[in-house]
């Protein structure tokens, strides 16, 4: 989850405005998605196909030509009550990217859509979804052999008996529903902001269910600690081991199918992707922002920050730590570790910089709360 939240962006998100759009399904076509992973990468590219055609029409209308559009979608597979809910989170641009004479490419940012755009939105996508999973279900022939799997799966698409959360005001926008379908587009996250912009790719990249929210009774059924009450009062759910394993058996998604997906100008393959992806200096050049949140976060003062690069010239033996800027005149390193969860080269960053600072592992093990730490630089 972090680590993928770092890569992205670090290395995949433009420095341009974004907008999250959620698309949520009725539990009739939850189902389907489940067991047809080839809907479910369907579903995806059509979703995302609308609200391209939906860009490249309003840039058009603001003169600008041959707009084009780019997505990162995460494919979740769950809810918050450990029910099977296939649905999309998409981080889209807030605007489109066209190519300049001379070759370069430029965003041009968008007006955010209204209520009634999206309301059209969701509308087309319903049909064009409701119309798909019409067509298969009339190609069923109903003779498939019995499916232990799709019993859970289908168990699983229920919520437990009166888990529902209890309502909470709102005033959210650019919100629409039909017919079991909804669609959200009123979080937007500013250019400026990567810090919201990681901790939103950390949310659409999570796991189920969090360690720390998961415990035992003291007759060994698993407790999951939820977020928000339900109606009913209650704080958390009760499963019998075999249960739990159950429901995440079928939130386990099939093999070689990827659950984080790259559309339009971000797509791998995309000729203008080398243009619209962050610079990079050198492939393993680490900025300092990233160390200088680590930093803060552990309560670690810091009068200049020093640029670290990390050679991975040979990552099987290990780190090589280079200082290209002047070390923090002072650094005061906290008793405690801290208390964010750290990516790998967040971890590999933190390190390197403490070792070419005073050379001591044992500082090291301290901040990252190891028991005992191994010397990997040369």
């Amino acid at each position: 989850m972090a680590d993928t939240a770092a890569h992205l962006v670090n290395r995949v998100l433009p420095h341009v405005p974004y907008r999250q759009w959620v698309l949520s399904l009725p539990r009739r076509v939850r189902f389907r998605l489940a067991r047809d992973s080839n809907l479910l990468g369907w579903v995806v590219t059509r979703f995302l196909a609308k609200v391209f055609a939906w860009q490249r029409r309003r840039a058009r209308r603001l003169g600008l030509v041959d707009p084009s559009c780019g997505a990162v979608t995460f494919v979740q597979r769950f809810g918050s009550l450990l029910n099977l809910d296939c649905h999309a989170h998409a981080l889209v641009p807030d605007g489109v990217f066209v190519a300049a004479a001379d070759g370069t490419v430029a965003f041009h940012a968008l007006p955010p859509p209204s209520d009634a755009e999206v309301g059209r939105l969701l509308a087309q996508i319903a049909r064009t979804i409701h119309a798909r999973v019409e067509r298969l279900a009339e190609d069923d022939d109903g003779n498939e052999p019995p499916d232990a799997l799709a019993h859970d799966q289908a168990a699983a698409l229920s919520e437990p008996a009166l888990a529902r959360f209890a309502a909470v005001s709102s005033a959210s926008r650019r919100t629409a529903f039909v017919e079991g379908y909804s669609l959200h587009a009123d979080r937007e996250i500013d250019v400026d902001d990567r810090d919201a912009l990681e901790r939103l790719c950390r949310y659409g990249a999570r796991s189920p269910i969090a360690n720390s929210r998961l415990s035992l009774d003291d007759r060994g059924r698993v407790v999951i600690a939820l977020k928000r009450p339900l109606r009913d009062g209650r704080r958390e759910l009760v499963f019998e081991p075999s249960e739990f394993i159950r429901r995440l058996a079928v939130l386990v998604p099939p093999p070689r199918r990827h659950l984080t997906r790259y559309h339009g100008v971000l797509a791998s393959h995309h000729r203008w992707r080398s243009a619209v992806v962050p610079v990079r200096v050198a492939r393993d050049v680490i900025v300092a922002r990233r160390f200088r949140r680590l930093a803060s976060a552990g309560q670690t003062l810091l009068t200049e920050v020093p640029t670290v690069i990390l050679s991975a010239a040979n990552r099987r033996s290990g780190l090589i730590p280079v200082m290209i800027a002047p070390p923090a005149a002072e650094i005061s390193v906290p008793a405690t570790p801290p208390t964010l969860s750290m990516a790998q080269h967040d971890r590999q960053l933190l390190v390197a910089a403490l070792v070419a600072h005073d050379g001591s592992i044992a500082t090291v093990a301290r901040v990252l709360g190891l028991s005992r730490a191994r010397s990997t630089t040369r």
